[in-house]
């Protein structure tokens, strides 16, 4: 079995990790291959890793399901064929040997999925989620295999956000310079900035962005022509946009003005 055969493999189980069932049709889309080639892996899927198939797709078995479960896989489930492709496009702006952070944002979590597509990265996080993922879903085995690091930062614990924060945080953070930091938000307005629902979004990323070379913010289509509490970042602050949103020509206006680089997903 080749290496793009098995990397595909390894892509589409962690995507059924979080969703349960995959449909040949939507694979054949993401993947750019055809439905037959889809078919023949999920056959192998099936026997090697213990999946059932279904008509038209694959899916966990029961005990597979109950055991993968927890709140934030049903965070990530909103907009979930969006956020895959926002994150699919977004690899495209990492390169072998990368130190990049990933916050705690569901769609940024999506990159996971994707960077057995890339070597030698060193990937930095709060997200208690993605360390969860990490641990107990085998990432730890593909990390291996693609010369790939993990690193966890420490610091403050908010449940709701699954995130660490604070001094520890902070003080962590200065030993490591990103060439990419990979924001998400739970607002944007394209004159206002990015905004959150909580004041520990704004710590965390203002403290990630002294850090890293550029940073590139991942929202899904629903995220626009919002304003939430707390200013997360100006547009300033930011060299990248990918997203599923189709901007009309002033919008775009408006980011080239900033000088945002806007990847439509």
């Amino acid at each position: 079995m080749s290496k793009k055969v098995k990397q595909r493999h390894w892509e589409i189980i962690r995507i059924l990790e979080v969703e349960a069932i995959v449909y040949v049709g939507e694979l054949a889309d993401l993947f750019k291959v055809t439905k037959e080639t889809i078919r023949a892996d999920l056959d192998t899927i099936e026997k090697e890793h213990g999946y059932e198939r279904i008509h038209g797709g694959l899916k966990r078995r029961e005990q597979q399901a109950m055991a993968s479960k927890y709140h934030y896989q049903q965070q990530i489930a909103e907009h979930i064929d969006e956020k895959k492709r926002i994150a699919f496009r977004a690899l495209d702006l990492i390169l072998d040997g990368d130190c990049i952070y990933l916050d705690s944002g569901s769609t940024v979590a999506c990159l996971m999925h994707y960077l057995s597509r890339r070597n030698n990265l060193t990937v930095v996080t709060p997200s208690i989620a993605l360390l969860m993922k990490y641990v107990l879903e085998g990432y730890d085995e593909m990390f291996k295999t693609y010369g790939h690091r993990f690193i966890f930062v420490g610091g403050n614990v908010d449940s709701d956000i699954h995130t660490t924060y604070g001094s520890v945080f902070n003080q962590t953070v200065e030993t490591f310079y990103f060439n990419t930091a990979f924001a998400s938000c739970d607002g944007i307005d394209l004159t206002f900035g990015g905004s959150n629902n909580d004041e520990v979004s704004h710590q965390v990323i203002t403290r990630v962005l002294k850090q890293s070379q550029r940073t590139i913010l991942l929202a899904d289509q629903s995220k626009f022509d919002k304003i939430r509490p707390y200013l997360t970042f100006k547009w300033e602050q930011i060299d990248y946009l990918v997203t599923n949103a189709v901007l009309n020509d002033e919008q775009e206006t408006v980011l080239k003005r900033k000088n945002v680089i806007y990847y439509k997903a």
